[in-house]
């Protein structure tokens, strides 16, 4: 019979063992903490803007039903984020582009979306696909 010393040693080490082969078993970020990867969008104008994006390209109209965007105040940004990388994530879509739309904020408040939409009232549109995002770095900058 074992000594209770060499016993509590072994149970210690085979604990330790099962906690390494656990840790090298997880996928890359799943283990106490997911991983992110995120794209920013920053709003470097004098005014709010709000924020919509979209898989639907080369369909680039707005939707039908007012959405609610992201508002975003001057100087500040918003990070669009997906738990997988932006290159697979868009070569899941059909068109393998996302389209950013920019709204002034005056405009998605004050004024009818029916007409919003009729008068195509997009500030700007980014269509961006994989390659353009890491040409941008992630980050679309609206001036």
């Amino acid at each position: 019979m074992l000594p209770m010393h060499c016993i509590y040693i072994m149970k210690n080490i085979l604990l330790v063992l099962f906690v390494c082969i656990g840790l090298s078993s997880c996928k890359e970020g799943m283990f106490l903490s997911e991983v992110f990867y995120n794209i920013n969008v920053f709003n470097r104008s004098a005014g709010t803007v709000y924020m919509w994006r979209s898989y639907n390209y080369p369909d680039t109209s707005l939707p039908l039903d007012k959405p609610a965007l992201v508002k975003i105040r001057p100087g500040k940004d918003y990070s669009i984020s997906s738990s997988q990388k932006w290159e697979n994530e868009l070569r899941s879509k059909p068109s393998q582009t996302m389209s950013i739309f920019i709204l002034d904020s005056v405009v998605y408040i004050g004024q009818n979306w029916d007409s919003v939409r009729a008068n195509d009232r997009v500030l700007h549109r980014y269509d961006l696909r994989a390659e353009d995002l890491v040409n941008i770095n992630y980050t679309v900058n609206y001036q």
